[in-house]
Protein backbone atom coordinates (compact mmCIF):
# COMPACT_ATOMS: atom_id res chain seq x y z
CA UNK A 1 0.00 0.00 0.00
CA UNK A 2 2.81 2.41 0.90
CA UNK A 3 4.66 1.42 -2.28
CA UNK A 4 1.58 2.21 -4.37
CA UNK A 5 1.10 5.56 -2.63
CA UNK A 6 4.79 6.46 -3.16
CA UNK A 7 4.57 5.37 -6.80
CA UNK A 8 1.51 7.61 -7.36
CA UNK A 9 3.28 10.56 -5.73
CA UNK A 10 6.40 10.03 -7.83
CA UNK A 11 4.37 9.59 -11.02
CA UNK A 12 2.31 12.72 -10.29
CA UNK A 13 5.46 14.75 -9.59
CA UNK A 14 7.07 13.42 -12.77
CA UNK A 15 4.07 14.38 -14.85
CA UNK A 16 3.90 17.86 -13.27
CA UNK A 17 7.62 18.49 -13.80
CA UNK A 18 7.35 17.24 -17.38
CA UNK A 19 4.38 19.48 -18.09
CA UNK A 20 6.16 22.46 -16.57
CA UNK A 21 9.20 21.87 -18.76
CA UNK A 22 7.21 21.31 -21.93
CA UNK A 23 4.78 24.17 -21.33
CA UNK A 24 7.48 26.73 -20.57
CA UNK A 25 7.61 29.34 -23.36
CA UNK A 26 11.14 30.52 -22.47
CA UNK A 27 14.21 28.38 -23.04
CA UNK A 28 17.73 29.56 -22.26
CA UNK A 29 20.46 28.37 -24.61
CA UNK A 30 23.91 29.72 -23.83
CA UNK A 31 22.68 32.96 -22.28
CA UNK A 32 20.29 33.72 -25.15
CA UNK A 33 16.56 33.80 -24.45
CA UNK A 34 14.49 32.07 -27.11
CA UNK A 35 10.80 32.98 -27.22
CA UNK A 36 8.54 31.16 -29.68
CA UNK A 37 5.94 33.57 -31.04
CA UNK A 38 2.93 32.51 -33.11
CA UNK A 39 1.42 35.02 -35.50
CA UNK A 40 -2.38 35.07 -35.50
CA UNK A 41 -3.38 34.12 -39.04
CA UNK A 42 -4.88 31.10 -40.78
CA UNK A 43 -1.50 29.39 -41.06
CA UNK A 44 0.48 30.19 -37.87
CA UNK A 45 4.17 30.67 -38.53
CA UNK A 46 6.60 30.19 -35.64
CA UNK A 47 8.94 33.10 -35.07
CA UNK A 48 11.89 32.88 -32.71
CA UNK A 49 13.55 36.00 -31.31
CA UNK A 50 17.07 35.30 -30.10
CA UNK A 51 18.60 38.50 -28.79
CA UNK A 52 20.89 38.66 -25.80
CA UNK A 53 20.30 41.10 -22.96
CA UNK A 54 23.16 43.28 -24.27
CA UNK A 55 21.40 43.49 -27.66
CA UNK A 56 17.66 43.64 -26.90
CA UNK A 57 14.93 43.33 -29.50
CA UNK A 58 14.09 46.82 -30.82
CA UNK A 59 10.60 47.91 -29.79
CA UNK A 60 8.36 50.80 -30.86
CA UNK A 61 5.21 52.25 -29.36
CA UNK A 62 2.95 52.26 -32.42
CA UNK A 63 0.43 54.46 -30.62
CA UNK A 64 3.00 57.24 -30.08
CA UNK A 65 4.75 57.41 -33.45
CA UNK A 66 6.81 60.54 -33.93
CA UNK A 67 6.21 61.95 -30.45
CA UNK A 68 9.00 63.77 -28.67
CA UNK A 69 8.36 64.89 -25.08
CA UNK A 70 8.54 68.62 -24.29
CA UNK A 71 8.76 70.40 -20.95
CA UNK A 72 9.32 74.14 -20.73
CA UNK A 73 9.68 76.26 -17.59
CA UNK A 74 9.33 80.04 -17.55
CA UNK A 75 10.29 82.29 -14.66
CA UNK A 76 8.45 85.57 -15.10
CA UNK A 77 8.94 88.88 -13.30
CA UNK A 78 6.71 91.90 -12.72
CA UNK A 79 6.02 94.22 -15.64
CA UNK A 80 7.14 96.21 -17.74
CA UNK A 81 7.38 93.12 -20.00
CA UNK A 82 3.86 91.63 -20.00
CA UNK A 83 4.57 88.94 -22.64
CA UNK A 84 7.12 86.16 -22.25
CA UNK A 85 7.98 83.58 -24.93
CA UNK A 86 7.89 80.07 -23.46
CA UNK A 87 8.56 77.70 -26.34
CA UNK A 88 8.99 77.96 -30.11
CA UNK A 89 7.56 74.99 -32.02
CA UNK A 90 10.03 73.62 -34.60
CA UNK A 91 9.06 73.58 -38.27
CA UNK A 92 7.24 70.46 -39.48
CA UNK A 93 6.05 69.76 -35.91
CA UNK A 94 2.94 70.45 -33.86
CA UNK A 95 3.09 70.99 -30.10
CA UNK A 96 0.43 69.30 -27.98
CA UNK A 97 0.38 70.74 -24.45
CA UNK A 98 -1.13 68.24 -22.04
CA UNK A 99 -0.32 69.73 -18.64
CA UNK A 100 0.06 73.26 -17.38
CA UNK A 101 0.98 74.50 -13.90
CA UNK A 102 2.10 77.71 -12.22
CA UNK A 103 3.00 79.40 -8.96
CA UNK A 104 2.41 83.14 -8.91
CA UNK A 105 2.81 85.92 -6.40
CA UNK A 106 1.41 89.46 -6.38
CA UNK A 107 1.10 92.34 -3.94
CA UNK A 108 -1.56 91.81 -1.28
CA UNK A 109 -5.03 92.59 -2.64
CA UNK A 110 -3.95 92.23 -6.27
CA UNK A 111 -5.37 89.57 -8.60
CA UNK A 112 -3.05 88.09 -11.24
CA UNK A 113 -4.21 87.51 -14.81
CA UNK A 114 -2.25 84.88 -16.74
CA UNK A 115 -3.03 83.91 -20.33
CA UNK A 116 -1.34 81.52 -22.73
CA UNK A 117 -1.19 82.78 -26.30
CA UNK A 118 -0.98 80.11 -29.01
CA UNK A 119 -1.37 80.01 -32.78
CA UNK A 120 -3.38 77.00 -33.84
CA UNK A 121 -5.14 75.96 -37.01
CA UNK A 122 -3.54 78.84 -38.87
CA UNK A 123 -5.27 81.40 -36.63
CA UNK A 124 -3.19 83.90 -34.73
CA UNK A 125 -3.36 84.60 -31.04
CA UNK A 126 -5.74 82.32 -29.19
CA UNK A 127 -5.76 83.55 -25.58
CA UNK A 128 -6.26 80.78 -23.01
CA UNK A 129 -6.83 81.72 -19.38
CA UNK A 130 -4.51 79.98 -16.93
CA UNK A 131 -6.52 78.69 -13.94
CA UNK A 132 -5.48 80.05 -10.58
CA UNK A 133 -6.46 79.70 -6.94
CA UNK A 134 -5.25 81.72 -3.99
CA UNK A 135 -3.10 79.55 -1.75
CA UNK A 136 -2.13 82.04 0.94
CA UNK A 137 -0.85 85.44 2.04
CA UNK A 138 2.38 86.26 3.81
CA UNK A 139 3.81 89.68 4.65
CA UNK A 140 2.01 91.79 2.04
CA UNK A 141 2.20 89.16 -0.71
CA UNK A 142 -0.63 86.96 -2.01
CA UNK A 143 0.25 83.56 -3.48
CA UNK A 144 -1.65 81.76 -6.23
CA UNK A 145 -1.16 78.43 -7.92
CA UNK A 146 -2.97 76.29 -10.42
CA UNK A 147 -2.63 73.66 -13.03
CA UNK A 148 -3.99 70.49 -14.44
CA UNK A 149 -4.50 68.51 -17.60
CA UNK A 150 -5.24 70.47 -20.77
CA UNK A 151 -5.25 69.80 -24.51
CA UNK A 152 -3.78 72.81 -26.32
CA UNK A 153 -2.29 72.69 -29.82
CA UNK A 154 0.34 75.07 -31.21
CA UNK A 155 1.26 75.30 -34.88
CA UNK A 156 4.68 74.65 -36.39
CA UNK A 157 6.97 77.66 -36.25
CA UNK A 158 4.79 79.51 -33.73
CA UNK A 159 5.84 80.61 -30.25
CA UNK A 160 3.80 79.77 -27.17
CA UNK A 161 3.71 82.95 -25.08
CA UNK A 162 2.62 83.86 -21.56
CA UNK A 163 0.87 87.18 -21.12
CA UNK A 164 0.78 88.50 -17.57
CA UNK A 165 -1.23 91.26 -15.99
CA UNK A 166 -3.21 92.09 -12.90
CA UNK A 167 -6.90 92.80 -12.61
CA UNK A 168 -6.79 94.88 -9.42
CA UNK A 169 -3.53 96.82 -9.74
CA UNK A 170 -2.00 97.06 -6.27
CA UNK A 171 1.67 96.75 -7.14
CA UNK A 172 4.06 95.99 -9.93
CA UNK A 173 2.31 92.87 -11.30
CA UNK A 174 2.70 89.13 -10.99
CA UNK A 175 5.87 87.07 -10.86
CA UNK A 176 6.35 83.33 -10.63
CA UNK A 177 6.97 80.10 -12.49
CA UNK A 178 4.91 78.55 -15.30
CA UNK A 179 5.50 75.02 -16.63
CA UNK A 180 4.06 73.38 -19.71
CA UNK A 181 4.39 69.68 -20.51
CA UNK A 182 3.44 67.85 -23.66
CA UNK A 183 4.93 66.49 -26.83
CA UNK A 184 5.77 67.30 -30.41
CA UNK A 185 4.26 65.32 -33.27
CA UNK A 186 5.55 65.16 -36.82
CA UNK A 187 3.41 66.85 -39.46
CA UNK A 188 2.85 65.08 -42.77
Amino acid sequence: MDRLRNFRKAATMGVLVGLALLASPLRCQGGVVTIPVKLMNTNPLPMILTNSSSNPVPMMDVFSLGQQPVTADLFFNPEPVPRYPIYTVPTAKRLVIEFLSHRTQVSAGDLPDLQLIVNTGGSLGHFIEVPLAKTGSVGGTDYYSGGGPVKIYADAGSTVTLQTGHLIPQGSGPSGLLTICGYLIDLP
